[in-house]
């Protein structure tokens, strides 16, 4: 926004007598804008009135914003004492210093400006060298002296983070990039008034609005900065006052509110250029800076912190500078994100459900698994820091590398190198959480829990892991060596004989059994299985005290709408879709069975689009099933597409598997379910009778295996999608 678009405040304007008529438009404008300052704008109106550039090259503006006070007054008596000086006091009601800053830029006649706070001081060669160093897209710079507020003259330091840097550059020409704390503060630099005043002071910022400010110029208009050197004479003495902006209390409000509201204001500025990006990015790390140090000191506001950055609408936070050292919980997840995986993105969910901030070890499956950087949004506001293993050379990266030893061993030994590399620097941790399929999880959770018994271990299970989804048993085999010899020493001492050859599935969900303080199964008749085939009752035992049923979790709705996933719909028909993986166990032989059934009228409203990890296969199939004219084959979406895909369709389709031939009851929930339920969108449930999916209320229901029923919910769903379109 320029200034000519601010609306106007009501507003007086006064002036020591006959300064209007005895000077001509100035070269520089002093703007000092002023809040109730009668007791301290003296010293800065005299440091004014000493100044070596000629009078006749500068006017002091003084913009007193806020109520009636003793400010404009005293300044109009300065004023007379200095008949020589071109000064008005500009009145305003409202307050604030960016609004005063927007006034006073409209007031001013000078060809360049400066700005000077109330409280601060500037030296007598001050403007004059400054003016010196003017020069076509160049922005002149002094030092600054930074003084104690019961300080005076000679009390000041150079030796700040800000005077260090700058000063090492003195009587160079430096790009803003190379020169980041310049843009920090208004201060100390002689402006443009035509490029001052291209851009308006944001407001609603109650902090940061300087460098806010100069971002944005530079964004518009890119400019060097010329940097004084002390003997150049130009100083800005700069006063740290408890209360001023740079000294706040370092509440709530001043660390964590205001600047999210800067880092929302930054997300806003143009960053197509690489050098303002390159600020930008240095900006916001300040930010996130701020906000870590609070939490270091206040971790019960992360909650809090988490919800105000959706709540200020913050898009990009810095999470992983704000979380910097914050965890005192580990994840060891052999699947976690970016990786492409149901059992990583479950994980994600889980951790952002418990909102603690957790350090994650998980595995490289580069080649194994897609990878998928929006996935990463899932949990990254609850996650610490994020260590990925890489795999050693001798370990064959191919699907069987999730029942091999070896991997697991590899996965083993290297989180507890990295859990011993961050517990010598920050101490302790005081819980672990393991999720599997992938065994390699609670294997190396169980080795911490016995390395140290008093971090409290959370064992997630998201299927059974001793039979497969045919109701097949894993034969895999645990290896020798010193990570079998503990394993089996400790399911000793739980009373567990194990055989000679230690089977590697089973072994794991013995572990969590004997070990872990929290057991989680995702459905009851999941953990009714689990327990029923479990050959030890001292284990059973123990795990029924110490377990309990969690859902999968479902991400809040604005997750949905965080990516376009385009229109995978077909316009003009009714849509449903599928998504995920075929097992032998799983499939969509009922309901292609069904189409080939419909009439071509019903056919022909409708398409089920079908989203799969090899399309041109699955286009295949459906040549040779005679139903390429009605179902649709796609790849798999990101996460955040695949979210955002769901709330497009008519109809969304989940089944179950078929598992009566081999359990007693259905142990398995497919969690896409979780995801579809955040969708709005109906839900058409193909279920195995007594399974957890039968027992879920969903818009559209039938039997596995039941072609006419399936035929039947297809046509009631075109009947309703017909009606829906025509109004």
């Amino acid at each position: 926004m320029g200034l000519s678009d601010l609306q106007q405040d009501t507003l007086s304007e006064t002036a020591a007598p006959e300064s209007r008529e005895k000077h001509g438009q100035p070269r520089v404008s002093v703007l000092v804008a002023t809040y109730m300052g009668h007791q301290r704008i003296q010293r800065c109106l005299e440091s004014l009135a000493a100044q070596t550039l000629a009078p006749s090259d500068f006017e002091i503006v003084v913009v007193q914003n806020g109520p009636p006070c003793p400010t404009p007054a005293l300044v109009k008596r300065f004023g007379e004492a200095h008949p020589n000086l071109q000064i008005r006091v500009v009145e305003i009601n409202a307050g604030g210093l960016g609004n005063a800053r927007n006034v006073g830029l409209q007031a001013i006649r000078g060809e360049f400006v400066t700005y000077v706070d109330d409280d601060d001081w500037v030296s007598p060669r001050y403007l004059e060298a400054l003016v010196q160093r003017t020069a076509p897209g160049v922005i002149p710079v002094a030092p600054i002296e930074d003084i104690a507020e019961s300080g005076g003259h000679g009390s000041g330091t150079f030796d700040t983070y800000y005077s260090r840097i700058v000063l090492a550059h003195a009587g160079k020409v430096v790009s803003p990039p190379d020169l980041i704390p310049a843009m920090s503060i208004n201060g100390g630099k002689l402006l443009p008034t035509d490029l001052a005043r291209s851009l308006a002071y944001d407001t609603s910022l109650r902090s940061g609005e300087d460098w806010i400010y100069l971002l944005n110029l530079y964004s518009r208009r890119p400019f060097d900065f010329a940097v004084l050197g002390l003997d150049d004479g130009a100083i800005y003495h700069r006063v740290c006052r408890d209360g001023s902006l740079g000294r706040q209390d370092g509440g709530y409000d001043f660390m964590i509110t205001q600047r999210l509201e800067c880092m929302k204001a930054i997300e806003q500025i143009d960053t197509s250029d690489s050098r303002v990006a390159h600020l930008a990015k240095a900006f916001t790390a300040a930010q996130a800076s701020r906000i870590n140090s609070y939490l270091a000191a206040h971790p019960e506001d992360h909650p809090r912190v988490v919800a105000d950055v959706v709540k200020i609408g913050v898009k990009r936070p810095r999470w992983r500078a704000i979380n910097r050292g914050l965890a005192r919980d580990l994840a060891l997840l052999y699947l976690f994100p970016p990786r492409l995986d149901t059992s990583a993105l479950v994980a994600a969910r889980r951790l952002r459900e418990r909102g603690l901030v957790t350090d994650v070890i998980s595995q490289n499956l580069e080649g194994l698994r897609s990878h998928d950087s929006s996935s990463l949004a899932v949990a990254n506001a609850v996650v610490g820091s994020h260590v990925v293993l890489d795999d050693d050379p001798g370990v064959p990266l191919t699907p069987a590398i999730f029942g091999s030893w070896q991997s697991v061993l590899s996965y083993v030994e290297k989180s507890m190198a990295a859990v011993d590399r961050i517990q010598a620097e920050r101490g302790p941790y005081r819980s672990v959480y393991s999720r599997a399929m992938a065994v390699h999880s609670h294997y190396a959770a169980a080795i911490l829990k016995l390395r140290q018994p008093e971090i409290r271990w959370i064992a997630e299970f998201s299927d059974p892991m001793r039979f497969d989804s045919n109701g097949l048993e894993r034969a895999h085999i645990v290896g020798s060596g010193w990570l079998a010899d503990e394993v089996r020493e400790a399911l000793s001492g739980a009373g567990v004989d194990l055989p000679a050859e230690i089977p590697l599935f089973s072994t794991a969900e013995y572990l969590a059994y004997a070990l872990a303080d929290e057991i989680v199964f995702t459905n009851q008749n999941q953990m009714d299985v689990m327990m029923n085939y479990c050959e030890y009752p001292q284990l059973k035992e123990r795990a029924r005290s110490r377990c309990r049923i969690e859902v999968h979790p479902t991400l809040p709705e604005r997750f949905y709408h965080r990516m376009n996933a385009g229109q995978p719909a077909t316009v003009g028909k009714v849509n449903i879709a599928y998504f995920g993986v075929f097992y032998r166990s799983r499939g969509l032989d009922v309901v292609l069975d069904a189409i080939r059934g419909l009439p071509l009228a019903v056919r022909d409203s409708m398409r089920l689009h079908v989203f799969v990890d090899d399309p041109e296969k699955f286009r295949a199939t459906l040549i040779a099933e005679e139903v390429a004219d009605v179902v649709v084959a796609h790849g798999f979406l990101g996460y955040l597409k695949f979210l955002n895909a769901t709330t497009k369709f008519d109809v969304l389709l989940v089944n179950d598997a078929v598992t009566r031939d081999h359990h007693s009851v259905n142990p398995y929930l497919p969690s896409k379910l979780a995801d579809y339920l955040g969708s709005g969108t109906p839900i058409w449930a193909i279920y195995e009778p007594g399974s957890v999916l039968s027992a879920i209320k969903t818009e559209y229901r039938s039997e596995v295996g039941d072609a006419r029923g399936a035929a039947e919910v297809l046509r009631h769903i075109v009947s309703v999608g017909h009606k829906e379109v025509a109004r």
